[in-house]
This record gives C-alpha cells, structure tokens and sequence, in this order.
C-alpha cells in the first residue's frame, strides 16, 4: 500500500476535505435560521438534548472505528489484511449498534411528552452499523467520504425547507436529518467489492480487535460525552428547556467551527499513522510542526472572528428569542485560542502514535471536570456557566496532552505558539474595535461583512509580517 501514499493523493485529500468543510458551514447557514423561525427556543432545547443523547450512544455503538478501524485499515500491507479486517470491524460495529440502539430504547421510555422525539433520535443509532466511512478514510479515499457527506446534506437541506413548515413538524425535523444519515451511510457501499475481497466475509471477529477498538471507543466516548451531555446538565440542574436551547445553539455555531478543524485532522491522520508505523521519525516530526504553524493561523481566525462578529451575527442568524446566544458564542470562542492546537495533538498525533491508554486518561479526567465545573455552574449562572465550565475542561485536557507527548514535541514550542495566538488574537480584535468606532454601517448584514473582510485583511497581514521575517532570517544566515 506504500506506493498509494503520495503527496499528490495527500493534496488531493485535503482539498475533498476542504470542499466539505465550506458545505459543513454553509449548510447550517442556511438551515439554522429557517428552523429557528419556525421553532422557540424551549422546542430547539429539547431537541437539541435529545440530539445531544443520541449522539452519546451513537459514538458508543461504532465502538472506536472512527479512529480504530482508520488506523487499521491505514496499516495494512496488503488488500487480503485490511479485507480480513474490515468484515471483523464491521461485525464488531454491527452487534454494538444492535445492542446500544436497545439500550437507548429502555433509558429514554421515561421521558414522556418527548418519547417520540427520543424514539426517532434512536435511529441515528441504529442506522450507524451501516457506516464504513472509516474504512474509506484509512485508504485515504477522502473523495468517497466527501462526496457522501456532501449529498446527504444537500438532500437533507432541501427535505427541510420542503417539509417542515410549522411549530408542530419538530419530529419530522429530525426525522428527516436521521433519515439523511441512513442514506448516506448505504451510499458508503456501493461498489465496496471493488475495494474489498468479500471472500473473507466470513471472517471471524478477532479478539485483538475488540479489545483494541474498545480501548479507542472509551476515550473518544468520554470525549463526546463532556461535549454532548452538558446539555443534560444544563437541563437537570436548570430545569430549563429555554436555558438549554440558547446553550445549544450558540455551542452549534462552535460546534461547526470545531467540525472545521476535525476534517482537516482526518484528511491527515492516516499519513500520520503510516509515517508513525514506518519509524520515520524526522518526516513524522516535520509533519507535526507543519500542523502546528497550521493551529495558530486558524485560532487567531476563529478567536477574532467570533469575538468581533457575533454582535451582528446572532440577531440576523437566529431571529427574534435568541439574543443570549450572542454571550455563549464569545465566552467558548476562547475555546479557540487551544482548541485547534489540542485537537490536532488528540486525534493527530495521540491516536496516530497509537497513545490509548494516555487518550483515555485525559478523556476521564476531562469527563470528571466537566461534570465538576457544571454542577457548580450551572445552577446558579444557566447557560453562561456551562460555557465558562466548557472553557476551563478544555484548558484542562489540553495540558495533559502536551505533558504526555512532551518527548515528541516541545513544551516551549506549544507555549510560544499559544502566546502567539493570543497577541495576534488581540492585535486583530483591537484594530477591528478601533475601525468599528469610526466606521458604523447602517444594518447588520453591512457590519457583519466588514468585520468578516477586516479579519480576513488583519490575518494577512499578520502572515505577511511573519513570512516576512523568515524571509530576512534566511538572508542573513
């Protein structure tokens, strides 16, 4: 499989995961403000912890192979070895969708009004033993992956604008994004023999890969917990639909920015885990930095943007009810100032390098400090101290990653990069500030373009200056 491993398939990856990371942010564009419109904030709450639910178990169910079943298949040598390992990956995957499904069932029967909307929820369970897009991504096949992505949230897009059109059409709503998902999932398989040898279909499930793809489902579960269940918190510990739903959707928008950064980690994760499996260590380490130089441009990016646009942002996104989002938004953009940095060390570097056991580690600690922070929050401050509780988890683990993986990184090149982050974030929202006094356009859509087109300007320069600087250290050398 060495010779597949070119940069011009590594380029090419990078641009299909580019392509779907525009759709991932233009869709919500679109669909967001429409659904927000036709539902109050209490609906969207209690949709959005039903969701929050769903996606829990659902990372439970595939067992890990989002990131497992990608390494493995990534190192293979040979079309009989990752053929043998797909079907006992998909058998493993399969039985734990069964079971989770059921189990989701018989915890969520005591919810009442909201039953149905858990029951449709549940689907998205159940319809994840058909997802093998971790098999494609680890043949570095980013092209199959994206172009399923990329329909499924067109045909989804369109199915919401044509059917849901009242208050009442909440289940439908999420019927239809389950729906969306279970086709995109059987789009996964067609034409996979021509990928696969289906005489090891009946391949047994090997031990190694239970107890391997387990280990990588427990963190990464955790994981998904600290960042889904928090809206189960808020609603326990407010017993507020309303408080939920304005959590929700300002940590939505983050969410998607986050989706960002992850897409641009799974287009390389496999190259890393193939350059770890070679002991090719100086490219391995090259690679890293170059990813790391990467972090700070998006984090300055993100932390300026946010900061400086939510104010015309939120009114003109969410409508009418949805103001407070405006205060969830700015508290975890600073989330970002790590955010794409401690990523890219978790799910790039840790997984890569095959560090489980440390990845588990942090995700329960993380877990617990989650936890922790939000029950003494969020009671008393709703939906503002969930995110400062958000914010101090994140710092929480992200110090941890770089204790555990100081022998292949620096700790002073990881500090110098987040202090870098913080100036250029700064310099970029002061300058903006300063402009914003001087020049007040008369609506929102005008304001929010030329804050959108000042950190654009700002950025550039800000890489202008550094390429600048390098360019004058190599002279002198």
């Amino acid at each position: 499989m060495t010779n597949r491993r070119t940069k011009k398939l590594l380029f090419f990856n990078i641009v299909y995961s580019g392509l779907y990371q525009i759709l991932v942010l233009i869709v919500p564009l679109l669909t967001t403000p429409y659904v927000t419109r036709i539902f109050n904030v209490e609906q969207m709450g209690s949709y959005g912890a039903s969701l929050a639910l769903a996606n829990l178990f659902s990372y439970a169910a595939k067992m890990g192979m989002g990131y497992y079943g990608n390494r493995k298949i990534a190192q293979a040598d040979s079309k009989e070895e990752y053929s043998a390992d797909f079907f006992s990956l998909f058998k493993i995957q399969f039985i734990s969708s069964i079971v989770f499904f059921f189990i989701f069932i018989v915890i969520t029967v005591p919810f009442g009004k909201r039953s149905e909307l858990y029951l449709i929820q549940s689907l998205f369970i159940l319809f994840g033993f058909f997802d093998v897009s971790w098999f494609f991504i680890g043949m570095e096949d980013m092209k199959k992956v994206v172009v399923r992505n990329m329909l499924t949230k067109i045909l989804t897009t369109i199915a919401i604008f044509i059917f849901v059109k009242k208050s009442t059409d909440l289940t439908l709503y999420a019927f239809i994004v389950v729906l969306g998902i279970l086709l995109g999932n059987l789009f996964m398989w067609y034409r996979i023999n021509t990928y696969i040898d289906f005489s090891y279909r009946k391949e047994k499930i090997k031990k190694n890969h239970i107890g391997g793809s387990f280990r990588l489902m427990v963190p990464f579960f955790l994981n998904n917990m600290y960042t889904t269940v928090d809206r189960n918190y808020l609603l326990w510990l407010s017993n507020s639909f309303g408080s939920v739903g304005v959590y929700d959707q300002g940590r939505k928008i983050i969410n998607i920015l986050q989706t960002f950064c992850n897409a641009s980690i799974d287009a390389v994760m496999p190259r890393m885990a193939f350059m770890s499996k070679e002991k090719n260590s100086k490219d391995y380490i090259d690679f890293i930095q170059k990813g790391l130089k990467i972090c700070i441009i998006i984090s300055i990016l993100l932390v300026s943007g946010i900061l400086t646009c939510s104010e015309y942002f939120v009114p003109l996104f969410f409508g009418p009810g949805y103001g407070d989002v405006r205060y969830v938004m700015e508290i975890s953009s600073l989330a970002f100032i790590i955010f794409p940095t401690s990523i890219f060390l978790s799910n790039g570097v840790m997984v890569s390098s095959s560090k489980d056991k440390n990845f588990l580690a942090i995700s329960i600690v993380m877990i617990l400090s989650s936890a922790l922070f939000n029950i003494v929050l969020d009671s008393k401050y709703l939906f503002i101290g969930a995110s400062i509780a958000y914010i101090f988890t994140e710092i929480i683990g992200f110090c941890m990653k770089i204790n555990v993986l100081k022998e292949i990184i620096s700790i002073r090149s990881i500090f110098i990069n987040v202090v870098i982050i913080m100036i250029g974030s700064f310099f970029s929202i002061v300058m903006i500030k300063l402009i914003n006094r001087y020049i007040d356009l008369d609506s929102s859509i005008s304001n929010l373009a030329l804050n959108i087109l000042l950190n654009l300007v700002i950025l550039f320069i800000l890489l202008l200056i550094i390429s600048m600087k390098k360019i004058k250290t190599r002279i002198l050398k």
